[in-house]
């Protein structure tokens, strides 16, 4: 029985692999230069479109105006802008088969190809959310200048410049991947360092602006709030 289980939830780990490998087989571009790139903007929007779902999907209601989920909200939101921006920078400027491709069906507004709706959807509601969220997350995303925040949005924004800056990518040629494949591999490895730096600035700034303005009295409820769960555990005197 244990081992059905554990069967069971190594499938459903895989599926984020299995899913998107048998959909990119299914439209005839599995293994193609065209399918390599197509699965890296797939595992990117994917990222980004999965963590937008669990935001969701959170068990309990949160006020829309809780400064405490605005801090990670916001920094998120700037993530996703920036995902939006990136794969929009680089369908114009990145010479990869699947971006001509896609230039070309865009061109002519043939959109009846999976291969080009099913990541222009995700574009799209990646750029909805944050349109709707970004102003929400500047005016109640707060935090006090807490030390630990601060250094460690330091230490990931430093560590990201230097990976970028010295290059650390997979090396071109290499007795694995072909040399497309190894480009739009490293193409994903430089949106996670950039998506990186702009979640980990966002949240320095944040931490570093403080707390204040219409935030601040959300802040205090919520310690209030804080001390009162903490004084009665229950909920209940």
């Amino acid at each position: 029985m244990a081992q059905n289980n554990h069967f069971a939830e190594n499938l459903i780990g895989s599926l984020p692999i299995l899913v998107p490998l048998y959909w990119v087989y299914s439209i005839g571009l599995l293994g193609t230069d065209e399918g390599s790139w197509l699965l890296a903007v797939i595992a990117i929007l994917g990222v980004e479109c999965g963590q937008l779902m669990k935001e969701w999907m959170k068990p309990q209601p949160v006020p829309y105006d809780d400064p405490a989920v605005w801090f990670d909200r916001l920094a998120d939101t700037v993530g996703r802008v920036a995902t939006v921006l990136y794969l929009t920078v680089a369908l114009f400027v990145v010479d990869a088969p699947y971006f001509s491709l896609l230039k070309t069906a865009l061109a002519h507004f043939e959109v009846s190809s999976s291969a080009v709706w099913v990541p222009g959807l995700m574009w799209v509601i990646l750029l909805a959310n944050g349109v709707y969220a970004l102003p929400l997350g500047w005016r109640y995303g707060r935090s006090p200048r807490v030390p630990g925040v601060i250094v460690s949005a330091v230490l990931w924004i430093v560590g990201a410049a230097a990976l970028i800056l010295f290059q650390v990518f997979v090396p071109s040629p290499n007795s694995v991947l072909g040399s497309n494949a190894t480009r739009a591999v490293n193409f994903c490895i430089l949106w996670f360092y950039l998506n990186a730096l702009c979640i980990q600035a966002t949240r320095l700034g944040i931490a570093l602006r403080g707390v204040g303005g219409a935030a601040r009295e959300r802040a205090q409820q919520h310690v209030q709030q804080v001390e009162e769960d903490a004084e009665w555990p229950t909920g209940n005197p």
